[in-house]
């Protein structure tokens, strides 16, 4: 559940050496919380999976999620077309494509005429919504493995996850007329899609930060169980048209993922590199973010994702001086989106395409939040309380929100 507060005083993390420098200072304590070895008759790790309770799909959580979303955004005077003004620096805003500053502020001032509380309690409406939860079932369960070290085309064989989110869209679209209620379940769908698809992602972060910082025997594995449970990682990412990439992983498994991971390592140390100018040093937490200071404030950068599209700037992922900042951006851009949907095509800007701009909004924080598995993990290890809660109270994902045993 999203809760945004202000902190009062600046948090210091107390500076850091690279980081296995100090695998001494760190916790692997985290790493036995959110995951489960799996072994097989002879004791050999055969799957790594999210340590998480049975869930069902409720899609009256992710109803109850928006509604807090919108009610907070409301107590804050967020729907209003200045509110991205107040909240986000001039400079990036000028980076964005003409006119579409204007259409989001007129965005988030459309959600004003929403009657969210009014479909909830709509009994047709959530007849609908719990039959959809009862479609995405399956596809909840099978999201739990992370890794499979064994089977090298585990992931490349399982069934997408787009013909089941076109199939629950077409029973919504069948079962409600036009209308603001349909625009919402279909909201509510494609974020149930979307929660499924991205977390094994997310845990997969989270666990290579592990993989990445601890000895194997700490974390009761192998040198070969973590090798090839990066494979498995990898594998997953692997597109369904790629099949070459496929055959390939099958043929390298001991070495395929250890490769991509030290790519990915590089390439986040050559972001670094064209970017020092804008700041006054760099420490490397992780693979995938480092602390940085960028006129005397200090904080955290993403490597692997820039700002939004067409920046090559690492994104901000956390303040220290100001732990909420970044997540009360994000819930902006969401609440945005979610607006965009009930606008009228003509109400917006000339030459605005809601696809366009939708997209644009979906680059500055959905492969962000999926990365920040790693930032989660990294907090937790350091035992930095602060800013494990900050970035844990911004989930706006009931599931995730139960794997992290978030309340």
């Amino acid at each position: 559940m999203i809760r945004l507060k202000p902190i009062l005083a600046a948090v210091v993390l107390p500076a850091l050496l690279p980081v296995l420098a100090m695998a001494n200072s760190l916790s692997a304590e985290p790493f036995f919380k959110h995951f489960t070895v799996m072994r097989d008759s002879k004791g050999n790790a055969d799957l790594i999976m999210i340590n998480t309770k049975p869930q069902e799909v409720q899609m009256s959580a992710y109803l109850e999620e928006l509604q807090g979303m919108v009610s907070f955004a409301m107590s804050e005077n967020l729907l209003d077309e200045n509110a991205l003004v107040q909240n986000f620096d001039a400079q990036d805003l000028q980076a964005w494509p003409k006119n579409y500053q204007r259409a989001a502020g007129r965005s988030l001032k459309e959600l004003q005429t929403v009657d969210l509380e009014g479909i909830a309690k709509d009994k047709k409406f959530s007849s609908v919504m719990k039959s959809v939860g009862s479609i995405f079932k399956k596809h909840l369960m099978g999201s739990k493995v992370v890794a499979n070290l064994n089977d090298k085309r585990f992931f490349y064989s399982r069934a997408g996850l787009s013909q089941v989110l076109s199939i629950a869209q077409q029973y919504i679209e069948q079962r409600i007329p036009p209308s603001q209620a349909l625009e919402l379940a279909k909201l509510l769908a494609g974020r149930v899609a979307h929660s499924i698809q991205t977390r094994r992602a997310f845990h997969q972060y989270m666990l290579l930060h592990y993989l990445e910082n601890f000895e194997p025997k700490d974390l009761g594995l192998t040198a070969q169980e973590v090798a090839r449970a990066k494979s498995s990682i990898y594998e997953s990412k692997i597109p369904g048209y790629a099949f070459w990439q496929s055959n390939k992983a099958k043929r390298t498994w001991d070495k395929f993922g250890t490769a991509h991971f030290d790519r990915t390592v590089a390439a986040g140390g050559a972001r670094l590199a064209r970017n020092k100018k804008f700041y006054e040093f760099d420490q490397r937490v992780n693979y995938a973010f480092s602390i940085v200071s960028e006129k005397g404030k200090k904080k955290i950068v993403n490597l692997m994702n820039p700002r939004f599209m067409y920046s090559k700037k690492p994104s901000d992922a956390y303040f220290f001086d100001n732990p909420y900042r970044v997540q009360r951006q994000r819930l902006l851009i969401q609440l945005a989106q979610m607006g965009l949907r009930f606008v009228p095509v003509a109400d917006l800007p000339m030459l605005i395409a809601k696809s366009a701009l939708n997209s644009f909004l979906s680059s500055m924080y959905v492969p962000h939040q999926i990365t920040e598995g790693a930032l989660l993990a990294y907090f937790e290890t350091v035992k930095d309380a602060v800013g494990a809660k900050a970035l844990g109270e911004a989930i706006s994902d009931p599931t995730l929100m139960q794997d992290l045993a978030m309340p």
